[in-house]
């Protein structure tokens, strides 16, 4: 599949109800540069292969990659359904993110670990590149993740973000 992906074909997964190794479904879309879905009703089949062919016309960039730092006191535990290998420099990842599609949002779920403490902190650089389509070289955007620390559980449950929480328990 990753072979196939350098020689511009992309492979598409999608993970049926219940009984399926998403895992591997996983690894496959993201080694073969395409999408991963989890389907657990028919219906949402035909929004799919929508998407997939309307997206085949708007290829933004190509071989995107992200890159993640941890600041101090934050480690990098794990990226959840995407392949990623040690950047070489300390304690970061890369992630190949394959090609960018004009309109398309692709979330990745990292596991991390952070030193107690009560505030807003900086947890990760996040720099993004990838080939603009008709440009030569790479663009890159750097970015800064932060999050606020607390010890009101209240406060906590309030700011989960739904769509998150259904992409973990996925």
């Amino acid at each position: 599949v990753a072979a196939l992906a350098t020689s511009g074909v992309h492979t598409t997964t999608l993970g049926l109800g219940q009984d399926y190794h998403e895992d591997l479904m996983a690894a496959l879309a993201d080694q073969g540069r395409g999408h991963y879905y989890f389907v657990d009703r028919p219906e949402q089949l035909a929004g799919i292969f929508v998407a997939e062919l309307s997206s085949l016309a708007s290829i933004v960039a190509k071989e995107a990659t992200v890159e993640l730092l941890p600041a101090p006191g934050t480690r990098i535990l794990e990226v959840i359904g995407f392949a990623s290998h040690a950047d070489g420099r300390g304690q970061g990842v890369t992630i190949p993110a394959g090609d960018l599609y004009g309109g398309r949002v692709t979330d990745i779920l990292v596991r991390l670990s952070v030193d107690a403490g009560n505030g807003t902190r900086e947890l990760l650089a996040v720099r993004t590149s990838a080939s603009p389509i008709g440009g030569a070289g790479r663009e890159e955007v750097a970015h800064q993740l932060r999050a606020k620390q607390t010890d009101d559980l209240a406060e906590v449950e309030r700011s989960l973000a739904p769509s998150v929480a259904i992409k973990v328990e996925k």
